[in-house]
């Protein structure tokens, strides 16, 4: 939890243009925060400009785990039929032995 979720007005800020919503965020957690909303609007930028699917898909697996300090992320597709996954991107996997082959659902 990043701190106390109740949201006031900035002191202020009177009128809809210049109304900021402030949280009780330690000050390590905001700049976190601040990181990760950089780096999301950066990625749908660049998602809006791309049409390498695949590129995408691993560039989010190695975004997520940066941002949210997880060493093993992945995507999987379901397959047609619904019994099988399919390894689409990740991050880390293959140094512990992982597949990109298709896996049981």
């Amino acid at each position: 939890m990043l701190g106390d979720s109740s949201l006031e007005p900035a002191a202020g800020s009177n009128h809809l243009s210049g109304l900021r919503w402030e949280t009780k965020v330690p000050p390590s957690e905001a700049h976190k925060l601040r990181r990760q909303v950089s780096t999301l609007s950066e990625f749908g930028k660049r998602a809006l400009r791309s049409d390498d699917i695949d590129g995408l898909l691993q560039e989010a697996t190695r975004l997520v785990s940066d941002a949210i300090d997880v060493e093993l992320v992945k995507v999987l597709e379901l397959v047609p039929g619904g019994e099988n996954l399919l390894v689409r991107a990740g991050v880390n996997w293959n140094r512990r032995g992982g597949s990109r082959h298709n896996t049981c659902a």
